[in-house]
This record gives C-alpha cells, sequence and structure tokens, in this order.
C-alpha cells in the first residue's frame, strides 16, 4: 500500500463570527419571492453584495422538478439538464434558458428530450461547456445491477453530438473485472479534452479499492498521450478523488479523502497524467486537523491571481458538522498570506467555492430545525471575512425548497463580463405533508458587486 506521509498540520482555527441569528438583518426570505416587479426592480438598482439578483427568473430563483444540475451556456444564457421520468431508456431533458432566466424562444420552451439509445437512467452529476459551446455531461449510466461512467456529448443547440464516442457516448469500462465503477468528477481541458475522476472497488471482500483518472481525447476516445492507454492507476489506495481541476499547464490538481485516515488529500498529475513529485510529499499532500474526527476536500477553486488553490469541505465532530477552508501553494504546502498559514474553519459545511478576483466565495447549506437555508459567504485573501458582502461577509437565503441533498451536484459560477453575479446551481429536496419528498434542481443568483 502505497503510505501518504506528508501531514499538514494547522495551529488555531478561524470561526465565523457569532451564530447566525446576527446576520438576520441581511436574510432574504419568502417576502422577496412575493415583491411585485416594481419593487424588484427597484430593489435590484439599490442592491448590494450579497442580495439576490432580483432580475433573474423569479426575483433570484429558478427550480425543475427533477435532479439535475444548470450552468452557464458561455454565451450569457443558461442550460438546465434533468434526467426526466424513467421509462426503462436513459434519457436527458435539456433546457436553455436566456440571461435573466426566462425561456429561451429559439428552444423548445419546454426543453428536448434527448434519447441515449441505452437501457436504464443517466444519474447526471456534473456538466461543462467546451470552447465551441458543447455541452459535456458526466455521470453514471445505472442499468439492472450494474452502474457505469458515462460522458455525453450535445451539440451547442442540445442535440446529441454523434461524432463523440460512441455515437455521442462514451462509456468508460476497464479491462480488469470490477466490483463497482464510480464517477466524481470531470474537468475541460483548454484544447477540449476531457479528464474524469474515478473510483473503483477491486474486490470488495479483501476491502481492495483505488482512484482513477481517465483522460478522453475531443472525440471521446481514450487519450493513449495520457497515463497507459488513457488511464493513469497506481494512485494511494483508499482515497477517493472527489474533485479534479486543470491548472495553467495542463497539470492536474485532484482533492478528495482517504477512507483509512479520514483526512482531506491532495494530489497533482502532471499532464500526462504522471504524478507530480514537485507538489507536496512526492506529488501528495495530506491535511488533518487536530480538533476534528474527520475532515474531506470535496470542492477546489483555482485562484485569478496566482498559482495557489483554494479547497474546502466539511470537517466532523461527533456531533456535528463545520466547513473548512485552506489555499495550497504550488508546492504543497499551506499559503502563510492566509489567515496566518492556518485552515480557515466555518461555522457552515461547504459544498462549493468560487473566486472572484482575489476573493474567496463559500456555500452550502445551514439547518436550524426544520427549517433550510442557503448561506453565502466571501473572504478575502488573507483570510477574513470580506464585510463589503451580505451582513459582515455572510448572506442568508431562505430557500423555496428544503433540505439540502448531495454536496457532488452543487456548483458556483460567478458570471458577468466583469464577474459581477453568482449563479449557484445544487440539488434539494422539498417535503410536503402528506405528499413526501421531491427532487429539485434549484438555481439562485446572488450580487457580487
Amino acid at each position: 500500500m502505497r503510505e501518504i506521509i506528508n501531514m499538514l498540520r494547522p495551529g488555531d482555527i478561524k470561526l465565523s463570527p457569532g451564530r447566525w441569528g446576527k446576520f438576520s438583518e441581511r436574510m432574504a426570505g419568502w417576502e422577496d419571492l412575493l415583491m411585485p416587479d416594481v419593487e424588484a426592480k427597484a430593489s435590484h438598482k439599490a442592491a448590494r453584495p450579497g442580495d439576490l439578483d432580483t432580475s433573474f427568473a423569479n426575483n433570484g430563483f429558478l427550480t425543475e422538478a427533477a435532479r439535475g444540475v444548470g450552468l452557464p451556456t458561455g454565451n450569457g444564457k443558461h442550460w438546465i439538464l434533468t434526467e426526466p421520468q424513467p421509462t426503462g431508456m436513459a434519457r436527458i431533458k435539456v433546457q436553455r434558458l436566456l440571461e435573466d432566466g426566462a425561456p429561451d424562444e429559439s428552444f423548445p420552451p419546454e426543453g428536448k428530450i434527448v434519447d441515449l439509445s441505452l437501457s436504464g437512467r443517466v444519474e447526471i452529476f456534473k456538466a461543462g461547456v467546451q470552447s465551441d459551446g458543447c455541452l459535456i455531461i458526466g455521470g453514471m449510466l445505472l442499468s439492472p445491477g450494474a452502474g457505469t461512467p458515462i460522458v455525453v456529448r450535445m451539440t451547442s443547440e442540445g442535440d446529441l453530438d454523434t461524432s463523440f464516442g460512441n455515437a455521442g457516448i462514451a462509456l468508460i469500462h476497464f479491462k480488469e473485472k470490477l466490483d463497482a465503477n464510480t464517477f466524481y468528477d470531470f474537468a475541460i481541458q483548454p484544447d477540449d479534452r476531457i479528464v474524469v475522476a474515478l473510483f473503483v472497488l477491486i474486490d470488495y471482500f479483501v476491502w481492495d479499492e483505488e482512484p482513477r483518472v481517465v483522460r478522453l481525447t475531443r472525440q471521446g476516445q481514450l487519450d493513449t498521450e495520457f497515463g497507459k492507454g488513457g488511464m493513469v492507476s497506481g494512485l494511494p489506495k483508499h482515497v477517493a478523488f472527489l474533485k479534479i481541476a486543470v491548472l495553467k499547464d495542463d497539470k492536474l490538481f485532484l482533492a478528495g479523502d482517504s477512507a483509512k485516515s479520514r483526512h482531506a488529500v491532495l494530489a497533482r498529475l502532471n499532464a500526462d497524467g504522471s504524478v507530480d513529485t514537485s507538489f507536496g510529499n512526492e506529488g501528495y499532500a495530506m491535511l488533518r486537523h487536530p480538533d476534528y474526527s474527520g475532515m474531506r476536500a470535496h470542492a477546489i477553486a483555482l485562484s485569478d491571481r496566482d498559482d495557489s488553490v483554494v479547497v474546502g469541505g466539511p470537517l466532523y465532530t461527533a456531533h456535528r458538522s463545520f466547513g473548512w477552508i485552506a489555499r495550497i501553494r504550488a508546492d504543497g504546502s499551506l499559503d502563510d498570506e492566509f489567515n496566518g498559514g492556518k485552515i480557515f474553519v466555518f461555522d457552515g459545511v461547504i459544498f462549493s467555492l468560487a473566486t472572484q478576483d482575489d476573493k474567496i466565495i463559500l456555500r452550502g447549506p445551514w439547518q436550524d430545525g426544520l427549517d433550510s437555508f442557503l448561506y453565502v459567504a466571501r473572504v478575502d485573501r488573507h483570510g477574513s471575512l470580506d464585510t463589503t458582502f451580505g451582513h459582515g461577509g455572510v448572506m442568508i437565503v431562505a430557500r423555496p425548497v428544503l433540505n439540502p441533498n448531495t454536496p457532488s451536484l452543487s456548483s458556483s459560477f460567478v458570471q458577468g463580463q466583469e464577474r459581477k453575479t453568482l449563479l449557484l446551481s445544487d440539488l434539494v429536496i422539498l417535503w410536503e405533508p402528506n405528499i413526501g419528498h421531491t427532487v429539485m434542481t434549484q438555481l439562485v443568483r446572488l450580487i457580487l458587486t
């Protein structure tokens, strides 16, 4: 077993100031959703950083009653990709919206149902846009008794691109027999090649499991210039790399956690898939905090200012969860310009990160009994809450739907030519008495500046 021995032990932690109740005067709630258009427009003109962008959809909110993701198209519009009602055949529903969240009249108003001609259903994990506007969708093809990682490409008009993979679809199989094979994340390189982070269970009975990274060409074939035949294996056992990002030099940054130590693990690969031994300890770094029983990295944001990378995720105790972020230098060490070289610990669990110039935006859920909220916070380059944002650096939004689900479907996009707004996409669950649970895809847009 390959051991990861680089231990970064932070000292003091930095907590967010006070409890959530202190932010109440900047909470956006149901009253914002019920504002007349005139009032909403007036509110938008007077908006401050952290406020809902009331020019978007229903005063800042848009919901779709299905499991999926939302993202910018790259040309001012938005995509919503969801899983239609199961029919036994894999399908994806594609909708395109205008900049303000209204349906795009040049696209079918109810969206398109794209048939993949495969048995089962597609569980969408993530989507991205290539340089030519084509959509890349990643997730799992779930069929009876099996699950296979799948990557799909659609044209900029939401049609299956049959020039990609096999009739628009790349199914990721391995030559050896595996007990399980799981998709976690993908990233698109500047040349439109696609790198996919996977996790495989080789043998359930002896607990033999490991992460793997696969790279596909722009045409959806295994890229033989990467790793061995398009795949990198031999990475540390029992480590799940939940997020992957492409750095400026086409190196790959991986973030996840170890099932054995229950601490965050980071890695960096060269452009050809080999381990970059100039990072951390022979290519790896482990982040651990002595005051918490577990730590996971499932959010990455690249710095706009330099070659540093911001990582974050949840911290665990026996009774509750917190969030953490750290800025990592190019050599794998903690950046001492950020929070004095220590890990920043936050009251709320962190689902996703984004960067705006030299600031860091973190967001996630906050649960207070039966009430569920979305919080967004902004931290300056030195690791202090940015008091120009929200109230004391934090904005809390009362969700129109309750109970956040999985962080793997949470995304943050800083938008606009001058990076003035933040689009949030996440999967949530609406619970209603006598009706039960409904899975929803929710988009929220906030003012950043």
